[in-house]
This record gives C-alpha cells, structure tokens and sequence, in this order.
C-alpha cells in the first residue's frame, strides 16, 4: 500500500498541477508527503566563455544566483507546507543541491512513489521549462512515477495500456500493489496485429487485476496504426483519468527501455500517466 509520496516542486507551471494532484492523493489515502526542491548547482556554476578580467564576477553572480534559487524554494516548501496543513497532510520539506535528476532519485529510495510535472523548472526563468529532468528518472527507473500535465484530474475512469512486456508487467503489478485501483473503474487495453495475440494479452492483465479484487473491463484491439493514436483516442471515449503504462513501443508493441509510444503520450497527454518500467 502507498505510504509515502515525493513530490517534486519547481518553477514549471506543470509542477504547481503536480503538487495539487499529490495533495489530492495523499489526502484521500491519508499518505505522508515529502516536497522536494533542487538548487541546480551545476547547471549553474557551469564554466562559460568570459572575457578578460570577468571570472571575479562570474564567481558574485553564481552566488546571487544560488541565493535567490535558495529563497524561492523557500518559499515554495513554505507554501507547500501550508497546503497540506490546511488539507491535515503529514508532510516534510527538503531542499537539496545538485544535479535536479540524481538528487530526485537518491531521495526516492524512502518513497514509494515520485509526483512530478511532465515538465520542470529549476532555474526559474533563467532557462525553459524542459522534460530532460523526467526522462532521466524515468530512464533510471528508482520509483514509479506519475507524471502529471494539468490541474484537470478528477474522475474515477482508468485506462491501463498493456502489450505483455516485462515493463508493462511491473507497471501493472506496481500500480495495483500501492493500491491506487481501488474504488476505480479500470478498462484494459491490449492492441496487436491478431485477435488471438489481442485477446491472449489482456487476459493475463485482467487475471492480475481480480487476483488483486479489482474488477476490470478488458478489450484486444486489432490494429497496425501507431498505439499512441489509439491509447489517446480510447482514453477520451471513457474519459479517463490516469492512464498507466511501461515502455509501450511502436515494434511489436515493445522496446527494451523507453518505448516511442511512452515518450510520445508524454508530450502529448492531458491526463496524468502512471509510468514505471
């Protein structure tokens, strides 16, 4: 069952739809909560080009930097606080220094779960928002995740995207171990190029979701149009909620590490994705 969430907090816009998701979730499983923000040291302190005499004010402006990075997590950890006091969240603030993913990850060996926008900011608006942050973890795999787009998240409706990978096992297994399909509608989906293969693999899906009392709706579609197009198209048809996936690939449905199909519905997806791998 889930105990503990981490939840990444930035300057993104997706990062402020992230901490309310977790609230929401932590609030309705009377989870603890631990906000988490990174002053990117090396990204700022990064060797540059200077001209002559111009090191002295590299080194001043660093810690300026530093300093003003240091005082909105501050308040961003005070503000988050608040939230889940308000809300009678258990919960914890840490602010770390260092590379945002390894910091990230390292933090999440006491957590069962990280929360994150689909996009982060840790230089607030000195740099873009950007997804490199997420991708790392995901790729390096230390929690499952939930990456979240918008603040549009209520709803009971899941779509879980299974082609019979051991990604898209321990994506399944994991999901249902925390316990977040209970009191859900879940539909499976399972897409190959023949019925039998279709039927043959969500079957086995829908037998872990009983064994565990979930009750499920479980459909094999036939189809050779990428799996992204019709993950997002059977996502709208129930209006689903979360959509929980492993590595779900355009060849043969699978790839060993970060399928085209998860990176895809990254960039793509409105709705909160569970991810693991």
């Amino acid at each position: 069952m889930l105990k503990s969430i981490l939840v990444v907090l930035d300057g993104s816009k997706t990062a402020e739809a992230a901490k309310e998701y977790a609230i929401a979730l932590a609030k309705d499983s009377k989870t603890c909560l631990t906000g988490v923000g990174v002053i990117d040291t090396p990204w700022i302190t990064a060797a540059q080009p200077e001209p002559l005499g111009g090191a002295a004010y590299k080194i001043h402006r660093d810690e300026v930097v530093i300093q003003q990075t240091h005082s909105r997590i501050q308040e961003m950890l005070t503000a988050f606080q608040a939230m889940c006091k308000d809300n009678k969240i258990s919960c914890y603030g840490s602010e770390l220094e260092g590379f945002p993913a390894t910091e990230i990850e390292s933090l999440s060996q006491e957590h069962d779960l990280i929360i994150i926008g689909k996009t982060t900011d840790f230089h607030f608006d000195l740099d873009s928002e950007s997804d490199i942050t997420v991708k790392h973890i995901i790729r390096d795999n230390p929690r499952p995740m939930i990456v979240v787009t918008s603040s549009e998240f209520n709803g009971d409706q899941v779509l879980i995207a299974y082609d019979g990978s051991l990604q898209a096992a321990r994506a399944l297994h994991m999901y249902l171990l925390l316990g977040l399909a209970h009191g859900k509608k879940v539909h499976i989906i399972s897409i190959a190029r023949h019925q039998a293969e279709a039927k043959s693999i969500v079957a086995r899906a829908q037998k872990m979701c009983e064994v565990h009392g979930i009750n499920v709706t479980s459909e094999g579609i036939v189809s050779h149009r990428p799996p992204e197009d019709i993950i997002k198209a059977k996502a709208t048809e129930i209006e689903a909620h979360m959509i929980v996936m492993g590595a779900f690939g355009h060849h043969g449905l699978r790839e060993i590490f970060f399928g085209s199909c998860t990176e895809h519905m990254m960039k793509e997806s409105e709705i909160p994705l569970f991810i693991h791998h």
